[in-house]
């Protein structure tokens, strides 16, 4: 039921995407080459990103 969803490079992210579902993925370089994070709806976010950054992306954010 959710609109948005903030995952890793993990199985969640996954199941999120072939739902149509908007993904903010906080992922390493490793995720750059996959097939599955250049989908619509999948947003790349450094390990590292901040809450603010995170929330920033988020829909009204």
């Amino acid at each position: 039921m959710a609109d948005v969803v903030v995952t890793n490079y993990s199985g969640l992210m996954h199941v999120a995407l072939a739902l149509q579902r908007q993904v903010l993925i906080l992922a390493d370089s490793m995720c750059i080459d996959s097939p599955a994070c250049r989908q619509p709806g999948a947003l790349l976010l450094p390990l590292d990103a901040t809450l603010e950054q995170v929330l920033s992306e988020l829909p009204g954010g």
